[in-house]
């Protein structure tokens, strides 16, 4: 009846913390339910349970150490190095990053989170270290970041979520543009020396013509290996200790990045010598 009172027993067995109960009515009526109290056999009521301590960590390293599924406290502001949609990839004044995935998050790179962020913390896949469940986002102030360059050799797993710029990145064809929708086509390699890394376009840039390029990334981990997700490819000012090897074959590629056997007169075409890049006409 409408405004009545009514006892509903849940069976010890489904007492257990996490366990859903579902109450429905078989009528043609919307029905509601006004109040409800939860008691122990008895009607004594239940006491809330004791609120846990609030966790508070003083950098990203003490965050990623906590056991995964922990609310906490940031006491250390973050600065923002590439946002993708969700994906925030932050760093705090060591240098150390870590990934905040919030929907609508309105930050953009430069930005400087200051203490106080709430939120829950993750090992997503039991690789990537995350900040989930974001109940309190302070108000950013403007900042800037500039990613720091990494050896090509040093780029490992323990990066993860980073933001960094390799230097010098030979590439040998076209890369896959914004237009590719096999996933698997997204991937492709460049190699500085003997280091072979391994590149994907996942966050849709145009495709960049064959040659060697200073490429900043966002490190993730694939099968237990860097997997380098490019967010800018930007062609080297000046390439200091570099050798360039005089008598090293000459080779030439179209625009598309696709090796040309002989260049045709009047045609634009990238020419590599060792690891001397350039534009070229010929003529």
């Amino acid at each position: 009846e409408k405004g009545a009172e009514f006892t509903l027993s849940i069976p010890e067995a489904n007492q257990a913390k996490g366990t859903v109960v579902r109450l429905a009515v078989v009528n043609k009526y919307n029905a509601q339910i006004t109040k409800m109290v939860f008691s122990a056999e008895g009607g004594t009521v239940t006491p809330d349970p004791e609120p846990t301590p609030d966790v508070v960590t003083k950098s990203v390293k003490e965050t990623i150490a906590l056991a995964s599924g922990t609310q906490f406290t940031t006491d250390y502001s973050l600065t923002v190095g590439y946002v993708r949609f969700s994906n925030v990839f932050v760093c705090d004044e060591a240098g150390d990053f870590i990934q905040i995935y919030q929907k609508d998050n309105g930050l953009k790179v430069g930005d400087v989170i200051p203490a106080g962020l709430k939120g829950t913390y993750t090992l997503y896949n039991g690789v990537t270290p995350e900040i989930e469940k974001v109940t309190e986002l302070p108000t950013p102030a403007a900042g800037t970041f500039e990613p720091k360059s990494v050896a090509a050799e040093d780029v490992t797993v323990d990066l993860v979520n980073s933001v960094v710029t390799i230097d010098n990145v030979v590439i040998d064809a076209a890369t896959p543009g914004a237009d590719v929708e096999d996933n698997n086509a997204k991937n492709f390699v460049g190699k500085v020396g003997d280091v072979e890394l391994n590149l994907r376009n996942h966050y849709n840039l145009e495709s960049v013509p064959a040659g060697t390029y200073n490429v900043t990334v966002v490190v993730t981990v694939f099968n237990e290996k860097p997997s380098l997700y490019v967010t800018e490819f930007a062609t080297p000012t000046g390439i200091a200790d570099i050798t360039v090897d005089e008598n090293a074959a000459v080779e030439y590629f179209n625009l598309q990045g696709i090796r040309v056997a002989q260049p045709e007169q009047g045609g634009i075409y990238i020419r590599r010598q060792g690891n001397s890049v350039s534009k070229v006409l010929v003529k």
